[in-house]
């Protein structure tokens, strides 16, 4: 526990940050809604000309847009130092030389990553129930929370990556540019499939399309796309313990 709550100490500042960040992001979309909204109210002349669906709205920016990214770039910065951050520190050895195993600490680590990117995800949530709740709209609690988890699992994918590629190597900078790059031509491939033919036919290779095919109108239960994100999420997190567990790290503790 003690481990823990220090990996949270750790991060809760770049945490924080992040988190204020995409909400600020997700208020000022929903704020731009909100007042384009009343402006085609006031004005009768203009409401024939164009009506946007809440749902549609949130999908194409809070769900689409900024948020998303940002949580995967926070994301991957924590994933990355969470293990080789350590090993670049020196600290690394100072805690596998104490009473602590290899697999609880990477585990322990994970556990820390992993809450630090749902807090940013909460974030969003509650700045889009808000926006909800006092504008008084028509959409289930269960399809923003939902698309909000999304958003996490997002994140939890991409970091996952460079969790696992600074495990495997104690390198964050081989971490950062893999998963850089990987998410990188994820949402490359979904920003070109409107206008590229050949993206267009590989966008389903783009976590972020699939969660976007679900985002703000989907129920809250897991389905095909979901579970497989956990699973390779999963998978990635077996890499890491095994990859670092087999690696020499310049102690004898393991």
């Amino acid at each position: 526990m003690s481990l823990l709550l220090r990996t949270l100490a750790e991060f809760h500042r770049r945490t924080l940050g992040w988190a204020v960040v995409a909400g600020i992001f997700t208020l000022g979309y929903v704020r731009i809604y909100s007042d384009f909204t009343v402006a085609i109210r006031k004005t009768p002349n203009m409401r024939h000309l164009v009506e946007v669906p809440t749902t549609s709205y949130l999908e194409t920016t809070v769900y689409g847009l900024t948020p998303p990214l940002l949580v995967v770039l926070c994301a991957i910065g924590l994933g990355a130092r969470a293990v080789a951050g350590l090993e670049e520190s020196g600290e690394l050895e100072l805690l596998l030389a104490g009473p602590i195993d290899r697999r609880r600490l990477v585990l322990t680590r994970y556990a820390g990553f992993a809450l630090s990117i749902t807090v940013v995800g909460l974030i969003i949530w509650a700045a889009v129930q808000w926006f909800v709740f006092i504008g008084r709209l028509r959409i289930d609690a269960a399809d923003v929370a939902a698309a909000c988890a999304g958003i996490v699992l997002l994140g939890l994918f991409f970091g996952s990556m460079s969790f696992a590629a600074g495990a495997f190597t104690g390198d964050r900078a081989i971490a950062l540019m893999l998963a850089g790059s990987l998410a990188t031509v994820a949402f490359s491939l979904r920003a070109l499939a409107g206008t590229a033919g050949e993206a267009r036919a590989m966008r389903w290779l783009s976590p972020l399309d699939h969660h976007l095919s679900g985002a703000g109108s989907h129920p809250l239960r897991p389905g095909s796309y979901e579970l497989l994100m956990i699973a390779l999420t999963a998978a990635l997190l077996a890499v890491a313990v095994h990859g670092f567990h087999k690696r020499d790290v310049g102690t004898e503790a393991a």
